[in-house]
């Protein structure tokens, strides 16, 4: 979502899809099963995100969520 509550995306992704946006304003990501997600913000890669249900924030400029 955006920081206005607009969604971007909702839904669930098959094993394997990946899914591009690009914003130059923050967005809100909430992620249901973070473990099974690989998210590259900025050209910077993350794994391992855990594995309970997560919200995270992203802002301009951020490369490093978490």
């Amino acid at each position: 979502t955006t920081p206005s509550g607009a969604t971007i995306f909702q839904g669930i992704l098959d094993p394997g899809t990946t899914k591009t946006w690009a914003q130059r304003q923050a967005v809100i990501l909430k992620l249901g099963n973070p473990g099974a997600v690989t998210l590259t913000v900025n050209g910077k890669r993350r794994t391992g995100l855990g594995s309970e249900p997560a919200t995270l924030s992203l802002g301009p400029g951020q490369g490093n969520p978490g």
